[in-house]
């Protein structure tokens, strides 16, 4: 659901395999937070009516993520 994986299409995976192999990007760790709130959108934010997400992210997922995996994170927002 996160991804819209399209089965005639190349799925993440192969597709950052693929930019790895072509040297468009280096070797990575990709983190996907599925947020999908059961109002049916996506919430990366706190709210009083969905959850508190943003604390989610910030609190336990970026220091799973660190403790667990060999890599230097940075943030990208867009």
């Amino acid at each position: 659901m996160l991804l819209n994986a399209d089965p005639l299409k190349e799925n993440i995976g192969d597709k950052m395999n693929r930019l790895i192999y072509e040297k468009k990007c280096g070797p990575m760790v990709l983190v996907l937070l599925d947020c999908f709130t059961r109002f049916g959108g996506n919430q990366y934010i706190n709210s009083s009516a969905t959850g508190r997400y943003e604390d989610y992210i910030i609190k336990e997922v970026v220091p799973f993520v660190d403790k667990n995996y060999n890599i230097s994170v940075h943030a990208v927002w867009g």
